[in-house]
C-alpha cells in the first residue's frame, strides 16, 4: 500500500441517526474517468497505449461522454515489482458512479487493446445492469440502510453471494427487515432502518423498553429475506 493514498476518517460528532437514503435513479452516464498505473520499464512503456485503447473504446460504447484517462507512473521508492492496471469509472447526471478494474496479468501477458476491452466492457456491464452503484458497492450500504431513520431504497444490478450473507446476517443481529424486488434488468433493495443514534438507541428499541417496563411482552420481531 502506497501511504500517499493513505487518509485519516475523522466525524463531526454529531449524535443525530443518518439520514435515509435514496438511490433509485441511474441517470445518463456524462463522463468516464480513470487511473492508469504501471511499475517497471516495460509497463511503463505500454501505458500510454492502453490509454489511447481505453479512451477508443468507452468513447464508441458511451457517446457523448468525456473521458478523462490519468497517467500514474510508480518508481522503485513507491512500488516493489512490476505491473500496470486500470480504474474505470462512469459519472452520472443524477451522480451515480459505476467503476471497473482490470490488472494486466504478467502470465497471461494481455496486450494493452486486450485489457482496454475487458475493462470498458466490466464497465458497460455494470451501467446496462441500471443499478446506481455497482456489484462491489451494494453490499457494503446495507449496514447504512439498517442504521439509518427512515425507509432507504437503492437500485443495484444482480444480487451478488456477498449482499444475499449481508442481509442474512444483519437481520439476524437486528430486528431491521430487507425486501428485495427485481426491477427491470436490476432490483430493488429496501429497507426500513433503525435509527440508531451515537447512545446506541433507536426509537423503536425505546418504545421496546417502555412496553418492558409496563410489564408488557416484547412483540416478536419478523425477518423477510
Amino acid at each position: 500500500i502506497n501511504a500517499e493514498y493513505m487518509g485519516l476518517l475523522t466525524t463531526n460528532g454529531s449524535s443525530a441517526p443518518l439520514q435515509a437514503i435514496n438511490l433509485v435513479d441511474p441517470g445518463k452516464v456524462v463522463a468516464i474517468k480513470g487511473r492508469a498505473f504501471a511499475s517497471g520499464d516495460r509497463e511503463a512503456q505500454e501505458l500510454q497505449a492502453l490509454i489511447n485503447a481505453v479512451t477508443s473504446n468507452a468513447q464508441k460504447l458511451f457517446p457523448g461522454a468525456t473521458v478523462d484517462i490519468e497517467k500514474v507512473i510508480e518508481n522503485r521508492n513507491t512500488a516493489n515489482g512490476f505491473g500496470s492496471g486500470i480504474t474505470l469509472f462512469s459519472e452520472s447526471d443524477t451522480q451515480c458512479y459505476l467503476a471497473s478494474t482490470v490488472f494486466r496479468d504478467p502470465k497471461k501477458r494481455l496486450t494493452p487493446q486486450q485489457c482496454a476491452e475487458q475493462v470498458v466492457k466490466a464497465l458497460a456491464d455494470e451501467v446496462a445492469s441500471t443499478g446506481c452503484v455497482d456489484q462491489h458497492v451494494q453490499d457494503q450500504l446495507l449496514i447504512f440502510m439498517a442504521l439509518a431513520q427512515g425507509t432507504s431504497k437503492v437500485r443495484v444490478g444482480a444480487i451478488t453471494e456477498h449482499t444475499k450473507l449481508a442481509i442474512e446476517m444483519i437481520q439476524q443481529m437486528c430486528s431491521c427487515r430487507f425486501e428485495v424486488e427485481p426491477d427491470g434488468p436490476g432490483n430493488i433493495i429496501t429497507c426500513q432502518g433503525l435509527g440508531i443514534t451515537t447512545e446506541g438507541s433507536s426509537p423503536t428499541s425505546s418504545s421496546k423498553r417502555e412496553a418492558q417496563d409496563d410489564g408488557q411482552p416484547e412483540r416478536d420481531v419478523k425477518r423477510k429475506l
